[in-house]
């Protein structure tokens, strides 16, 4: 069964190539999902997949590329919901862009 993590990450985690990195390491784990800035300099995303997966991917989120600096990561588990077929960089038009 597929788990979800819906993650906000804090620091200075935007023009450091965070998203880039956070898809590469997404597909490395084979998580499906997306990754986006937010308007406050955060960046927020879902992933899917196995738990094992996740717990790694959640592990990178804390640590990102070498230019990152990573504060602090919210993040809540839930049931997989609507379902990815690959992990993008950008929200799907199905998520609303206000969740920032």
């Amino acid at each position: 069964m597929k788990n979800q993590i819906r993650f906000r990450v804090h620091g200075r985690v935007q023009r450091v190539r965070y998203r880039e990195s956070t898809v590469t390491r997404a597909q490395e784990l084979d998580i499906v999902g997306w990754v986006a800035n937010c308007a406050d300099g955060t960046v927020e995303g879902v992933a899917q997949g196995e738990e094992d997966d996740l717990v790694d991917f959640e592990i990178w989120l804390h640590l990102g590329p070498p230019k990152a600096e990573v504060y602090d990561v919210d993040k809540k588990w839930e049931s997989a919901g609507a379902a990815f077929t690959k992990f993008t960089n950008g929200r799907p038009d199905s998520v609303q862009t206000g969740s920032c």
